[in-house]
């Protein structure tokens, strides 16, 4: 069976990314899942915040008030609370640079985490590995992981840090490359 062309086919070169992301991934044992507090201090609020969420459910709100509502502020409260705690558990991140050498992405992630509230605490412009501390005034209830930031590969940086940290620095590099 032969198949003719007679009309020439026009291949469209489509220009890939600067860099793209690799998923998430956890960078913490099971064992964080269960008990995610990272401080006695971080502990002691929140159960504290969960003991004035209760005693308001059950003595507050007046007695006409549905059960099912009360359950229902209940729930909504432990599903922030549990939200917020999962945001700072540590995960990495693994960006790939298509165009060029990983090097050129360096700058606007340090500026993106810096941005953060961060501060960069690396001994040297000149090394592959960039390490950021949090601000010491920065949350009472929800203290910030360090930030690492490391070249693996020509190609390739991995970012170390709390998801949610990671995620606002993914939204900032998207952002970048949209504009």
């Amino acid at each position: 069976m032969s198949i003719s062309l007679d009309h020439p086919v026009a291949v469209e070169t489509v220009t890939p990314p600067p860099f793209f992301f690799f998923a998430t991934q956890r960078a913490h044992s099971f064992w964080r899942d269960l008990w995610p507090f990272r401080s006695v201090r971080q502990t002691i609020v929140t159960l504290a915040l969960t003991a004035v969420v209760i005693i308001i459910c059950s003595v507050v709100l007046p007695e006409s008030v549905n059960f099912r509502v009360k359950l229902l502020i209940f729930l909504c409260f432990v599903i922030t609370v549990v939200r917020e705690l999962r945001e700072q558990l540590p995960g990495k991140i693994t960006i790939a640079v298509s165009r060029g050498s990983a090097r050129q992405l360096i700058p606007d992630l340090q500026r993106a985490i810096l941005e953060l509230g961060y501060t960069d605490t690396s001994p040297s412009v000149k090394c592959d590995r960039f390490h950021f501390r949090p601000n010491s005034e920065l949350g009472f209830f929800l203290p910030k992981h360090d930030v690492e930031l490391s070249i693996a590969d020509e190609n390739i940086i991995e970012v170390l840090g709390a998801i949610g940290s990671l995620k606002q620095v993914i939204m900032k590099l998207n952002w970048k490359l949209e504009t």
